[in-house]
Formats: structure tokens, C-alpha cells, sequence
């Protein structure tokens, strides 16, 4: 769907593929800091949905699962206003349960 002017041999077009896109764009080190973030992402949202953590943190991590499957035919975080829905989510799932110590405190 790009139109001919934009078309060049010299310029390398956009992968519809988010995954696809990091690794072309920083290899190796990329790859390995997506599966540090899809681990981590997965740990919290797993123990959000076991550990009978508020709804919210477990919306977080639906949130953020649709997103990560979104990911793979298309590319949802370089719009700016998803990003933004995104970064507030992982911030969810980030914060201590009530009632806990936070690493900081500790």
C-alpha cells in the first residue's frame, strides 16, 4: 500500500512485525533484552492472576498479552498513544501488592 514515490531500492522498508523489526534493527542484544521484558512481563502477569492481586493489575496484564499477540502481525507500540496505554500498564503491573514492602523499602 505505499505509494510509488516512495518507493526506492535504496531505503529499506518497515517490518508489519514488531519482533521482526528488533531483531533487524539490534540483533542480538535486542532479541535478548525482548525476552528479559516478555519474561518479566509474563512472571507479574501470571502472579497477578494467581495471587489474587487486585483486578486492575490483572486487566494490566491482559492488557498487555493483547498487545504482545497484536505485536506479531502488526506493529502497535510505534503508535504513540498505544505506547503511552502500554507504559501505564507494565507501570501496573510493576507496583508492589498493598499490604507489601517495595524492594526500595527494604
Amino acid at each position: 500500500d505505499e505509494s510509488l514515490e516512495y518507493l526506492d531500492e535504496r531505503r529499506a522498508g518497515r517490518a508489519h512485525n514488531d519482533y521482526l523489526e528488533l531483531v533487524v534493527e539490534s540483533g542480538v542484544v535486542g532479541i535478548v533484552l525482548a525476552l528479559g521484558w516478555i519474561g518479566w512481563l509474563g512472571r507479574r502477569g501470571w502472579s497477578a492472576v494467581k495471587g489474587g492481586i487486585d483486578p486492575s493489575t490483572q486487566a494490566a496484564g491482559l492488557a498487555i498479552g493483547v498487545i504482545l499477540v497484536q505485536s506479531i502481525t502488526d506493529y502497535p507500540l510505534r503508535n504513540q498513544a498505544l505506547l503511552c496505554v502500554a507504559a501505564f500498564m507494565v507501570n501496573l503491573l510493576g507496583r508492589s501488592p498493598r499490604g507489601s514492602p517495595k524492594a526500595a523499602d527494604v
